[in-house]
Order: C-alpha cells, then sequence, then structure tokens
C-alpha cells in the first residue's frame, strides 16, 4: 500500500487542517527521519516517518512493546504514556520514567545515539485559541502566523453540534473559542437549519422568523425596547 511513498504518517480526525506542504517542505523532508508536530513530545494528531523498513518497525524499538499490544489498556503509546507534562517541562526522557516505554522515549533514545534523525517543532494551535482563519486551504492564527493544523481535542469535547455529513464546507470559515462559524453570509431562501436530505442547503445561523416577520413583531418588539431603556443602554 505504501510501497511507492517516501514517507508514511497517521493524522487524527479531530483536526482541521491548513497548508501541510507548507511546513512539510522537500529540505524538511530530505534531512529528517521523523517529523513530530510539537517541539515536545510525537504528536498522535500527526506525525510522519520515512519509508523505510527500520522505521515501519521503529515500534519494536520499545522494550514493552509486545505489553502494549496484548494489554487492553491505552497506554498512549504512540505518544508519551501519559507524561505529557513531564515532557512539556523539557526533561531529559531518561528521567521521565512511565509504565511502558512510549514511542517518545524510543525516538529521543535513538536520535541521542545518531540512530535516526527527528525533527520536533511546534507547528500547531490547540486548546480554546480562537482568532483563527481557514481559507481556502491555508489556516491562519491571530492574523498573522500560519499554522499547519488546528487539533480540537479540547475544544470538541465541550462544544459539539450532531454530525451532519451534508453540510456544505466553504471556503473561507473562522474558528473561534466557543464555534466555528462562516465569514460571510451564505444564500439561502430558507429558514437557516440543517437540513439532512437536502445536500446544497447551506447552513449558517439559525433564526425561527424571517427578518421582514421580525421587523412586525410589534409585541416582541416593543418588549426589547423596555428591556434596552431599563438596562440604561
Amino acid at each position: 500500500m505504501i510501497r511507492n511513498y517516501d514517507f508514511w504518517g497517521y493524522c487524527d480526525i479531530d483536526v482541521i487542517l491548513g497548508n501541510i506542504r507548507a511546513f512539510m517542505t522537500d529540505e524538511l523532508l530530505n534531512e529528517y527521519d521523523v517529523i513530530s508536530a510539537r517541539h515536545d513530545y510525537l504528536t498522535g494528531c500527526f506525525a510522519l516517518f520515512r519509508n523505510t523498513s527500520a522505521l515501519r518497525e521503529l515500534f519494536s524499538q520499545s522494550k514493552d512493546y509486545r505489553k502494549v499490544f496484548t494489554d487492553p489498556r491505552n497506554f498512549f503509546f504512540d505518544e508519551t504514556n501519559f507524561a505529557f507534562e513531564a515532557f512539556e517541562q523539557g526533561l531529559h526522557y531518561s528521567q521521565i520514567h512511565t509504565e511502558v516505554e512510549s514511542m517518545t522515549h524510543v525516538i529521543r533514545r535513538l536520535q541521542e545515539a545518531n540512530r535516526l534523525k527527528a525533527y520536533f517543532e511546534f507547528q500547531i494551535v490547540e486548546g480554546f485559541a480562537g482568532n483563527m482563519l481557514w481559507k481556502q486551504g491555508t489556516l491562519i492564527y491571530r492574523k498573522q502566523f500560519e499554522a499547519m493544523l488546528y487539533h480540537l481535542v479540547r475544544f470538541k469535547r465541550k462544544y459539539s453540534e450532531p454530525l451532519n455529513l451534508y453540510r456544505k464546507i466553504p471556503d473561507e470559515f473562522r474558528i473561534g473559542k466557543k464555534k466555528i462559524y462562516y465569514t460571510k453570509k451564505q444564500q439561502c431562501n430558507c429558514e437557516n437549519r440543517d437540513i439532512p436530505h437536502n445536500p446544497n442547503h447551506d447552513w449558517d445561523y439559525r433564526m425561527h422568523i424571517s427578518l421582514e416577520q421580525l421587523l412586525q413583531a410589534n409585541d416582541f418588539n416593543q418588549k426589547l425596547r423596555e428591556l434596552i431603556a431599563k438596562s440604561g443602554r
């Protein structure tokens, strides 16, 4: 399946990809064997490996790989075996003791022994960063920094909606701290709700009445005026 490729890799499905090639340049690929999307540990959300027999079997360099493959528990083997904070603090891998030898331990050890060349650099956005724009395949953070991807590992746990496979993805959208939204109004003559059976329906915002009906809703508008006046605004 990957015989004719120079590299193989993996990524999570809870990511919004930017322009990968802006980061995975020919110079980088020519020089390094393993590429991580963080500076401190091997990332499970995105990682690349040179397509050689040694790197395809890199997992076997861990003294604990048989335990990982036969134990039903999740060890976060592809990353740190739950030692994220220790690696984030910059501790040497030999000082970070875990139940199993993770892939970050393996790669750091082999890199130190000059048996492979690994590239660790922070190229992603995580958490509730907000202030991001995705436009035609490019992801921009704070209007000036380009990111390779946005990992929604925390965002998805707090803010999520039912899956809609028919929703049309626009050419441009913004990612806030609490939601993902279109940057411009999509043309639609119907109530702006999800219509799963209609693949051509554009979703933008939810409103149960039209603007024309809102202008004619005298009782509601009067109540709104009273509340605004009462608030002193």
